[in-house]
């Protein structure tokens, strides 16, 4: 409850809240008012006790896969993740 109020008090939307140790897009939301931030943390701490918050920027999302396998790091080919505007 305390860092929820601390990011309604403190924050400029859009932001993103996120667990701090789930992959991919699981338990991720966009913010965009205070009214959203309370679901988006009660979503991500479904996921991990830890959250991060932060701020939405403009630009390209990349993508890459890390696998290691007998100490050796194998890679995916990048990716681009595009939304519908």
């Amino acid at each position: 409850e305390a860092a929820l109020r601390f990011c309604q008090e403190k924050l400029s939307y859009p932001v993103f809240v996120k667990p701090a140790n789930a992959g991919s897009s699981k338990g991720i939301s966009k913010v965009c008012n205070q009214e959203e931030l309370k679901v988006a943390f009660d979503t991500a701490y479904l996921y991990d006790e830890k959250v991060l918050v932060e701020k939405a920027v403009a630009g390209r999302e990349i993508e890459i896969g890390l696998l290691e396998k007998d100490g050796e790091i194998l890679t995916s080919c990048c990716g681009e993740i595009r939304t519908k505007a």
